[in-house]
């Protein structure tokens, strides 16, 4: 079990507000990961700062695009962290946003939208972020399920998540776009 009281709760919490803390904090509650060790590393560190300037509008505010090109070499956690744990950790300020996730291979978008549904459905995530909850001052409905699949997952503020594969991500709309590994190496040309 990993009941908590309020006090560790609230101190969750606060480790929680950035993108890297959650991280931190969530890993071993995707049972995927249950027995994997979290390594860190200062690539995780840039890519988080900028989902987090992407979330807070803070390009925008800018006058920047508020776009993200992530290169870095398999198995550099870019799929976890950007199609798993960011909209995990966005939902816990902004449970209505929507996203579409986008691979050349069903099979990762399936995969990724699985690990988002055991991670957000988790104990630990539902009792730090299932109920209306305080986010610096404003009150953020909580994150409770209502539809949980291997391609779709929704949430009763609004919010969901879609994996589809590249070829068919016209026609939608959503908040948050994230095009992961969209072409393979095979058929690149």
């Amino acid at each position: 079990s990993c009941a908590i009281d309020a006090r560790d709760a609230d101190a969750t919490r606060e480790r929680c507000k950035t993108l890297v803390g959650f991280i931190r904090e969530a890993w071993h509650h995707i049972p995927a990961l249950a027995n994997v060790e979290y390594v860190h590393g200062w690539h995780i560190d840039m890519i988080a700062l900028h989902l987090e300037a992407i979330t807070s509008d803070k390009l925008l505010d800018m006058g920047k695009q508020n776009r993200l090109l992530v290169n870095v070499p398999p198995s550099a956690m870019k799929s976890l962290l950007v199609s798993v744990f960011w909209p995990a950790w966005e939902w816990t300020q902004n449970p209505a946003l929507q996203y579409i996730a986008a691979s050349y291979r069903e099979d990762f978008c399936n995969r990724d939208t699985s690990r988002m549904r055991d991670l957000v459905g988790s104990e630990w995530y539902q009792m730090l972020w299932g109920k209306d909850h305080d986010v610096g001052g404003k009150i953020v409905r909580g994150v409770q399920m209502d539809a949980v699949g291997d391609s779709r997952i929704s949430n009763t503020a609004g919010g969901w998540r879609k994996g589809v594969p590249f070829g068919s991500l016209t026609g939608d709309k959503a908040d948050r776009i994230i095009l992961d590994d969209p072409h393979s190496v095979d058929t690149a040309e």
